[in-house]
């Protein structure tokens, strides 16, 4: 997904590549003269505004730290979950949605389309872990909103998962 960062302190705005996020911080490529400390505005086609500080960067990959609010973090997996539940039938992402389906924080579909309740612990673009009564054996495949996602862990609260990319899915199950 692509986007711009915008560095106050270098008064330059660089193309970006988002590569992962998460409500604590986010992986990007950037061509740009960026370094470690510096604080960044970053805008993503389908995901909105986001600030952070640069932590690490290994050529042209930034990681990318947001503040510690609890109220950031919340909002951040509130944009993540809301991004994965808005998929096409054809596999993009919808530009625009008004808000994310309630079902979305607390609800998980089984193959066979019963639902299991759930609360997000944590979310990024690849995997979430879901704090949940259910358990799905190791390798099952769940859906998130309209998101594929194989379980791969078990937790004290619930389970981790995988995303699974959309058009893999789809050649998985033909």
């Amino acid at each position: 997904m692509s986007g711009r960062v915008f560095c106050a302190v270098r008064a330059r705005e660089f193309p970006c590549i988002l590569l992962d996020i998460s409500p604590v911080g986010a992986a990007l490529e950037c061509a740009g003269y960026l370094s470690a400390e510096d604080k960044i505005i970053f805008y993503l086609e389908r995901l909105g505004r986001f600030e952070g500080t640069i932590v690490a960067r290994a050529g042209i990959r930034l990681s990318v730290k947001f503040a510690k609010s609890e109220f950031s973090r919340t909002k951040i997996a509130s944009k993540i979950a809301h991004f994965l539940e808005t998929v096409d039938d054809d596999g993009s992402r919808l530009r625009t949605a008004p808000r994310a389906p309630k079902h979305a924080m607390s609800q998980f579909m089984w193959r066979d389309g019963s639902v299991s309740d759930c609360s997000i612990i944590d979310i990024s673009l690849t995997g979430a872990s879901l704090a949940t009564q259910a358990r799905p054996r190791l390798g099952d495949v769940i859906h998130f909103g309209t998101t594929p996602a194989r379980v791969v862990r078990h937790h004290a609260s619930g389970i981790g998962v995988e995303f699974i990319p959309r058009s893999e899915f789809l050649s998985r199950s033909v």
